[in-house]
């Protein structure tokens, strides 16, 4: 198999621009995943990226007038590459020029990236995981898995530790790599009778810093916040879990707005308007129409949906507008992987009116993205849920 150093080279023998930079990604996959208590897949899994940046100088010489066209794919062929590279160029070539272009950073010049210590060299093998980084934590989630049993709550979740070696060339003779560990675990708990969901996740770089029976109990705390006004046998809910609630949903987000309000205050107005930012708010449908056992959670998300216009009528004085958005049944890692869970989702989305499947991050962002760019969109509560009206429970 070509080495990431061959592609490198390779690329940059097929390009023809006046400027080339190229990245290869080597990354291999280390993870673990369990569902309904009991670990269900492990393994590792390999690939490669190849970047091209290809840089169209205009004029004569090399002048500061330059524009750069990049292209990334996997899995590349050494055959493939000539195709990527000329894609690379041809981009460059349409795109609109910068006019503060700078030289390409050459051998033994200071580079963005260099080589940690006791990091392999250039020449090196690109690094590689194994499924042995998560040996100890297996141990521990196997603890986890059976005390979540004993308890009748399900569990489920991945683990996954990544090794990327990202090495990078370019035409004026520059040539560094560095090696990126990251992981990550994933855990969601559901109630015995799966009508209760919390999720949580850590990010680590060798799993030796994460305490999974720590992320169950603060899931198990969570699980318990669903509760009725007064329960079956009599009792009221807890004062304490109420107000646990809304000091994380409401106090959270008004404080966040608060603060971030005063910070854009200071800055200076960007069209003619006057205005200088945006915010937007996420709040849920359960804030309108919330289920039995949601009282302190459609309390915290009714609360943000009330600050809306009035923070609104506030901001305006800045020229900040406010809106929020009322996520339906959004498909989040919350909700974990595998069929159990699939078959979990697929009755969550079954009032869905149209279409019949919960909503997509990617959606979620749209319409962030629509709210920042439409300017006249102001003191809104919008709803992003497929048409769905919860039902009692």
């Amino acid at each position: 198999m070509t080495t990431p150093q061959e592609v490198v080279e390779r690329t940059l023998a097929e390009s023809s621009s006046r400027g080339c930079t190229v990245l290869v990604r080597s990354t291999s996959v280390a993870n673990l995943r369990w569902a309904r208590n009991t670990l269900t897949t492990n393994g590792v899994a390999g690939s490669r990226q190849l970047t091209v940046i290809a840089i169209d100088r205009r004029g004569a010489g090399n002048g500061p007038s330059a524009a750069t066209g990049v292209v990334s794919r996997a899995g590349v062929r050494p055959d493939q590459i000539e195709d990527v590279v000329r894609e690379a160029e041809h981009a460059a070539a349409e795109a609109t020029p910068a006019d503060d272009a700078d030289e390409l950073i050459g051998a033994g010049e200071p580079g963005p990236f260099g080589i940690n210590d006791g990091e392999p060299g250039w020449d090196g093998h690109p690094g590689r995981t194994e499924i042995g980084v998560l040996r100890d934590f297996a141990a521990a989630l196997g603890q986890t898995l059976r005390a979540a049993e004993g308890a009748s709550r399900k569990l489920y979740g991945f683990a996954e530790h990544q090794l990327q070696s990202t090495f990078l060339g370019t035409s004026a003779g520059l040539r560094l790599r560095h090696d990126q560990p990251t992981g990550r675990v994933e855990l969601n708990a559901k109630s015995a009778d799966m009508a209760r969901s919390a999720w949580t996740g850590v990010a680590t770089r060798d799993f030796t810093d994460v305490d999974i029976a720590g992320l169950d109990a603060g899931l198990t705390e969570r699980l318990g916040w669903a509760e009725r006004t007064v329960n079956r046998e009599g009792a009221p809910h807890s004062l304490a879990t109420f107000r646990k609630v809304l000091d994380i949903n409401l106090i959270g987000t008004f404080n966040l707005m608060r603060i971030a309000a005063a910070a854009i205050a200071k800055t200076d107005p960007v069209d003619s308007d006057g205005q200088r930012g945006v915010v937007i708010s996420t709040a849920s449908v359960a804030g309108i129409e919330g289920q039995t056992g949601q009282l302190a959670y459609s309390a915290s998300k009714g609360g943000i949906i009330g600050m809306t216009v009035p923070a609104a009528r506030d901001l305006a004085a800045i020229g900040v507008r406010v809106n929020t958005i009322c996520p339906g049944i959004i498909d989040t890692p919350i909700y974990g992987t595998g069929p159990a869970s699939e078959e979990f989702k697929a009755r969550l989305a079954a009032p869905v009116v149209f279409p019949k499947r919960m909503g997509a991050a990617a959606e979620f962002a749209s319409l962030v993205r629509s709210l920042i760019e439409n300017d006249y969109m102001n003191a809104e509560v919008i709803r992003l849920d497929g048409g769905i009206r919860f039902q009692p429970k």
